[in-house]
């Protein structure tokens, strides 16, 4: 009976741990999402700011030439 109840102790230990772990596991994966869309956010102002700037690159060596 002691054995038993060990075992059954033992199993429910391991699923709350496996639970917890999944849990961090869809936690983890969103923040990456978020990193990930804000990294993007990021880089496509910088695009954009490094597009604006070629463009007036190009303008003003039109106009001056």
């Amino acid at each position: 009976m002691v054995k038993l109840d060990t075992q059954k102790y033992k199993e429910d230990k391991d699923k709350q741990i496996q639970a917890v772990q999944e849990k961090y596991k869809k936690a983890l994966n969103n923040t990456q999402k978020v990193y990930i869309n804000t990294c993007d956010i990021k880089e496509f102002q910088h695009l954009k700011n490094q597009e604006a700037q070629l463009q007036q690159l190009i303008k003003a060596r039109y106009k001056g030439g």
